[in-house]
């Protein structure tokens, strides 16, 4: 059990370490349950990263914020393998989730204020909730596990103004 800790001392982050580093040991002794461990080994990266991104950005000036929250949030390379939903991401205007292991689009539906989104290099097979992303207007999904031009096109049916477009040869 994860005991209380200041987000802001560094035994906070040492339990967090400790705990990300057992659901991976987890994860590699108990294949059958790979999804749970990695849902909350997710779930704790992702709450600390965006702790951290807030405490950080306090400090910064020139990091844009809305209600104590960013506007820009950058989680690439983090091993995630889905998004939480979280107040942190109520205000969001630009998410870069490039490189991680997620594997399903259906979180953008809950991103009102969302506007580019990089979702490179995951395992992603279709886009799911793009539609429910009102203000989205940039989609990067690159060196996905997308098969076909349609799989993309479905998931905009219902994108209203939004311009839908290629580059290169791929998908």
């Amino acid at each position: 059990m994860r005991k209380t800790v200041s987000v802001h001392s560094a035994k906070a982050k040492l339990l967090d370490d400790e705990c990300i580093e057992l659901q991976e040991k987890l994860i590699a002794i108990d294949p059958l349950r790979q999804d749970r461990y990695e849902d909350r080994r997710t779930q704790l990266v992702f709450d600390r990263e965006t702790l951290f991104i807030v405490k950080e950005g306090k400090r910064v000036p020139e990091v844009e914020f809305a209600d104590n929250q960013p506007y820009e949030l950058d989680l690439s390379m983090r091993g995630l393998t889905h998004i939480p939903i979280s107040s942190y991401l109520m205000h969001v205007h630009t998410l870069n989730l490039d490189s991680n292991g997620i594997k399903s689009t259906r979180f953008l539906r809950n991103l009102l204020n969302v506007r580019h989104v990089n979702l490179s290099n995951n395992l992603i097979k279709h886009l799911e909730g793009v539609q429910h992303a009102p203000s989205l207007e940039f989609l990067t999904a690159e060196g996905n596990q997308i098969a076909k031009w349609e799989d993309v096109v479905a998931g905009f049916v219902f994108w209203g103004e939004g311009k839908l477009g290629r580059t290169g040869g791929h998908v």
